[in-house]
């Protein structure tokens, strides 16, 4: 949420809304969110490209520190925090804000997902499920793997 909230402030945005938080997932690059997508072949330089023929520059000026969200931002986080509890974790980190973005169905964020990338839900959830498995398990990728153990 920091890098979108920098984003939208660089873009001298008055609001917080989709498409500041999935640049926030692409800009920060290491978190399950961004793992996730680079596994769905998610080529984060056209994420960016796509965002920008998008994004409305305003004229510079002064804005709040932590700017407002709009209701459909709101809805993605409540989303997020669902895909918290039902997934048991006691952390909302970017893995279940991508989901959240990917359940609003509706926004910027999701139209560059679904409509460029031709990413799903459910996909994006399995995928999601994949990663944490194979970090909590150890098993990062096949290149850690021990040959010896037949794994």
């Amino acid at each position: 949420m920091a890098f979108a909230n920098r984003k939208a402030k660089r873009l001298s945005h008055e609001f917080l809304n989709t498409e500041h938080m999935l640049w926030g997932l692409v800009e920060e690059g290491a978190g399950v969110g961004a793992y996730v997508l680079k596994n769905l072949d998610v080529d984060f330089g056209k994420v960016r490209w796509q965002l920008e023929k998008r994004f409305k520059y305003e004229p510079e000026r002064v804005l709040a520190r932590k700017l407002p969200q709009t209701p459909l931002s709101k809805k993605v986080i409540e989303c997020a925090l669902e895909e918290c509890r039902e997934l048991g974790h006691n952390y909302c980190g970017t893995e279940h804000m991508l989901l959240g973005l990917m359940r609003v169905d509706r926004g910027v964020a999701y139209e560059v997902l679904l409509r460029v990338f031709n990413l799903r839900l459910e996909e994006v959830r399995a995928e999601v499920l994949d990663v944490l498995w194979r970090s909590a398990s150890g098993a990062d990728s096949d290149a850690d793997a021990d040959p010896k153990s037949g794994s």
